[in-house]
């Protein structure tokens, strides 16, 4: 009754080594597709990493906004900078330059917090 019948363990053993080939295969493709998911996700970091290389530079704000005074001909533009941001009052001044001064805002690189556009004023608040 002590001993144990050699068939009885071979089929255990067999068993056994079945069950560890089918739970290997289930693990190689979750591994797999965990590979395929991390590709994924380091593809968007590098991507996330390239916009926000390109968006966070703080130097250059108030370069290209008097840049864009410039270009935009407006000369009546009061600049007030703070530690965190660049606030612009542009008064009394015509609508085409208004427009073609915002219009170069938001196509440019510049985060905007605030602004309130009026007949011929305009205040606008920047993101350092």
């Amino acid at each position: 009754m002590n001993k144990f019948n050699p068939l009885y363990l071979l089929l255990f053993s067999l068993i056994l080594f079945i069950y560890s080939i089918i739970n290997l295969n289930n693990l190689t493709t979750k591994l797999e597709n965990t590979k395929i998911s991390n590709k994924q996700y380091i593809k968007n970091g590098q991507k996330y990493n390239a916009l926000q290389k390109a968006w966070g530079k703080k130097n250059n704000a108030k370069k290209k906004i008097n840049g864009i005074l410039k270009l935009a001909n407006i000369n009546n533009a009061n600049i007030i900078t703070n530690n965190r941001t660049i606030r612009v009052k542009i008064r009394n001044a015509n609508l085409h330059s208004l427009d073609k001064f915002m219009n170069k805002i938001l196509n440019d690189t510049i985060i905007i917090l605030n602004f309130s556009l009026t007949k011929s004023s305009l205040d606008i608040e920047v993101g350092r």
